[in-house]
């Protein structure tokens, strides 16, 4: 029986108030064949006093940061918390804040086993608030799913996603050189699964999902205040798919994905600035956004967009 410890769970800590959830999630598991590390990012709580009682149920490093690097660049934070990792040979990057269900690591390793071949393996997702009540039933994932059909799912807003679900091979992560960058890392996950699942898809771990809480502002996906920077986030995620898949997302699902964030995001800040001049700083890094060389869909993008304006 293969006993060899090839899991890391990373988790790039901060937010203290429900990091002893997180943790007695993980010292739940049926299975502690893994290490988990743990990277504050220079927290102005106390976090060491709350991982430490956790030393004696599971192996823990813990890395106190000396600066914060997440309010520059929370990517760079999640490279530099896995760098805190060894040799194993996957990934779990975790949350201060979510739970995974007791069997989740043994369940991983039975995959593994039956799809040694793949780069990119999730959990499906369930939602969950302060109170660990249920805001949204648990996904429904693929069995397997190509990086494409995962990148059409997600900007037809048919499926939930978060970096908390995934486990990916150290190997791949490394030769793709990291996480893809966007402000705030908003859809960076989402672009860097499809760049490491492109040779081999998705795998589903079928079974009970991780809990990911949206916590009143107290998370980026749950703080209203950045999404004027979200938005910009959006913007760059779209020129990158464009340049990664080139035609294989047709241009009507790009102007419904962004119909559908400028919805999700409720900005007020397009009463000040215009919508198109931050397109624009886009498609000087990137001429592939056929959406707005498109003139006829530039037309009816634009006639949406002054309504929204005038029903604001």
């Amino acid at each position: 029986m293969d006993t060899e410890n090839k899991l890391a769970i990373v988790i790039p800590a901060y937010k203290h108030q429900f990091l002893s959830q997180a943790l007695q999630s993980i010292a739940n598991q049926t299975c502690k064949r893994f290490t988990l590390y743990i990277g504050d990012d220079a927290s102005p709580h106390d976090l060491k006093t709350i991982v430490e009682p956790y030393k004696s149920e599971i192996y823990i490093v813990y890395n106190r940061f000396e600066n914060n690097l997440g309010a520059i660049s929370l990517t760079r934070q999640w490279d530099r918390c896995i760098k805190l990792s060894r040799n194993e040979e996957y990934i779990w990057l975790f949350s201060d804040d979510d739970r995974m269900p007791s069997d989740a690591v043994e369940r991983f390793y039975q995959y593994i086993g039956l799809h040694p071949e793949c780069e990119v393996f999730r959990f499906n997702l369930q939602l969950i608030d302060e109170t660990n009540n249920t805001i949204r039933e648990a996904s429904n994932h693929p069995g397997l799913e190509s990086s494409v059909d995962f990148i059409k799912r997600r900007l037809s807003f048919s499926t939930l996603s978060a970096a908390c679900e995934y486990i990916f091979l150290r190997e791949a992560y490394l030769k793709s050189g990291g996480f893809v960058e966007f402000p705030l890392a908003w859809c960076s996950d989402d672009a860097t699964w499809s760049l490491l699942a492109l040779g081999h898809g998705i795998v589903t771990i079928k079974g009970k999902p991780v809990l990911m809480r949206m916590s009143n502002g107290m998370n980026i996906s749950s703080d209203n205040s950045m999404n004027k920077t979200k938005f910009n986030a959006v913007l760059l995620f779209i020129a990158w798919i464009q340049e990664k898949f080139k035609t294989e997302i047709t241009d009507d699902l790009f102007y419904r994905y962004l119909q559908s964030q400028l919805n999700y995001l409720s900005l007020p800040f397009f009463q000040r600035i215009s919508f198109f001049q931050h397109l624009s700083r886009i498609c000087s890094l990137s001429s592939t956004i056929s959406l707005i060389m498109n003139k006829s869909k530039y037309y009816k993008f634009n006639k949406w967009y002054n309504q929204q304006l005038k029903n604001a």
